[in-house]
């Protein structure tokens, strides 16, 4: 969701907090962000199950009506 639409602050992470924007990548298609979500998923000691252009595809269609970026209050992550 936040690859395709960004995040915008204030967000918390481990401790830190950061306001600022993350800008939505539409320039990128399915297949394309799911190789980028692929590599961050499996790598730096990770081990996370590879993403597929279908499932963007699924997660695109779902947020298509999102105008802004996100928030973390909207994705429940406060």
């Amino acid at each position: 969701k936040i690859v395709l639409k960004g995040l915008q602050g204030p967000v918390t992470v481990k401790g830190n907090k950061f306001t600022s924007v993350m800008p939505p990548h539409n320039d990128l298609d399915d297949q394309k962000i799911a190789d980028v979500l692929t590599y961050a998923r499996q790598s730096w000691s990770n081990d996370a199950p590879a993403v597929s252009a279908d499932q963007v595809k699924a997660i695109r269609e779902k947020v298509k009506t999102q105008t802004a970026p996100w928030t973390a209050k909207e994705l429940g992550k406060e």
